[in-house]
């Protein structure tokens, strides 16, 4: 792909910074309002279970969807299949969605739906989605 060529580093290092971005965000958020996003964010006991699944396995798989997500958004800006704006709001939608999902596919109980909760998760994600276009338009 031209478009990537020399890029590949810069784009996982930003990659990596939104992710960082993001759990630290949670976890001001869990310190002050006491909810638990930073552990939801990276919770994966709907696929393995919690005591055979270490944190830098845990960060590392969002790390990867949060690679995904950048890469994608640099493809979809440099093609132009849609304005930045509006790719941006598509991710909106789907990050005010993927919170009920994520709680309602949650094994450990301490992720029970809290539309307090809710509006926090939205918030941080809107910090990492502000991060986000700011790469996108550094990197064109």
């Amino acid at each position: 792909m031209r478009l990537f060529k020399g890029l590949h580093l810069k784009i996982i290092f930003y990659a990596l910074v939104l992710t960082l971005v993001l759990y630290f965000s949670m976890l001001l958020i869990d310190l002050i309002f006491q909810t638990h996003l930073g552990a939801l964010l990276l919770n994966l006991d709907f696929l393995l279970p919690p005591q055979k699944t270490p944190f830098i396995l845990e960060l590392g798989c969002h790390f990867l969807i949060t690679l995904i997500i950048t890469y994608v958004s640099i493809w979809v800006n440099h093609r132009h299949i849609c304005s930045l704006k509006l790719w941006i709001s598509m991710l909106v939608l789907f990050f005010v969605g993927l919170y009920p999902i994520m709680t309602t596919l949650s094994v450990r109980s301490i992720f029970d739906y809290q539309w307090s909760a809710h509006l926090l998760w939205v918030v941080a994600h809107s910090i990492f989605l502000g991060g986000l276009y700011w790469v996108v338009k550094y990197l064109r």
